[in-house]
């Protein structure tokens, strides 16, 4: 409990309509420096804005605004209870709306990890025209498309074991100690769940505080409508990418996610970068390393000119 006050504390957000009928929990980093540039954190499937917790800190210094959100059901914003409150095309819209507000001036990049790698990608690919006809989105094309795309732990297609969601609510709440833990296995590299240091021991536990805060029912509805975009989407991404991976991923391993959507992406700069003792959390397990990658990308398209 006392972790996760830290962790509250150290992210402040507030209850922010971002379209009618939906408040998300959006913390806001202004740049310590005078920047038109603003990156936005779209977080995974039922996860929360503290896994980006050290990446706010680290780009709000390199001069970035820095904008992040609990999306609707998850960490601190509201759950309510509903099927379609949860589909792929209504968390869709939501980062339309954050974008829009947040990002409509200046140079932003979006930066997504595993399953948020989805909308991410969908926003680039519309913004070049190609909107995914499987998610169909009620609000305008964006206005404007990124300067650059970060895919952390990106997911490429559905795991098989999203099954378990079929069953009851009340069955995934006497499991959830077995889900959570069956998670952090998968997400974290041996050495962090080890807790070889204070750091990897408050890792895991705050992940495993995170998820047993989420209401079944949102788990159920999000992962049963659960998409992920066609190849033609995943194509149409034109815009600079980066991918990022853990070397030890266990749950969207690089050769089965980020490599081959490396080769789908027509953009004209497009990276995979492994990071070494990391697995899915891999900016939260090595932060540092992970953001230098990241600057260094966003450097050589400014060399480049793509950017």
């Amino acid at each position: 409990m006392l972790l996760m006050l830290a962790a509250h504390a150290a992210v402040p957000v507030e209850q922010i309509e971002i379209r009618p009928g939906r408040t998300v929990a959006l913390h806001r980093r202004e740049s310590r420096q005078r920047s038109n540039k603003t990156i936005i954190f779209v977080h995974g499937s039922a996860a929360s804005v503290l896994q980006w917790r050290e990446q706010i800190e680290l780009f709000a210094s390199a001069g970035y605004h820095v904008v992040a959100y609990d999306a609707v059901g998850c960490g601190r914003s509201p759950a309510p209870v509903g099927w379609e409150v949860y589909s792929t095309e209504a968390l869709y819209d939501d980062l339309k709306a954050v974008v829009a507000r947040y990002g409509s001036s200046g140079s932003i990049v979006l930066a997504g990890h595993s399953a948020g790698c989805s909308h991410v990608c969908r926003f680039a690919a519309e913004a070049a025209g190609t909107p995914d006809p499987n998610c169909v989105s009620t609000l305008p094309k964006p206005a404007t498309a990124p300067a650059a795309v970060v895919l952390l732990a990106p997911i490429s297609s559905l795991p098989g074991a999203l099954g378990i969601f079929k069953l009851p609510v009340f069955v995934l709440e006497l499991i959830r100690p077995m889900l959570s833990s069956g998670f952090a296995e998968r997400a974290f590299h041996a050495r962090t769940r080890e807790a070889s240091t204070d750091a990897h021991r408050d890792l895991v536990q705050l992940s495993v505080e995170t998820s047993g805060r989420n209401a079944m029912h949102m788990c159920k509805a999000y992962y049963r409508q659960l998409q992920v975009p066609s190849i033609e989407v995943f194509a149409a991404c034109a815009t600079p990418t980066l991918l990022v991976n853990g070397e030890a991923d266990g749950i969207t391993p690089a050769d089965m996610h980020a490599r081959p959507l490396q080769q789908l992406i027509t953009g004209a700069a497009r990276e995979v970068v492994l990071v070494p003792s990391t697995s899915h959390q891999v900016m939260q397990e090595q932060p540092e390393q992970v953001h230098s990658a990241i600057l260094a990308f966003l450097a050589d398209l400014q060399k480049e000119a793509l950017w």
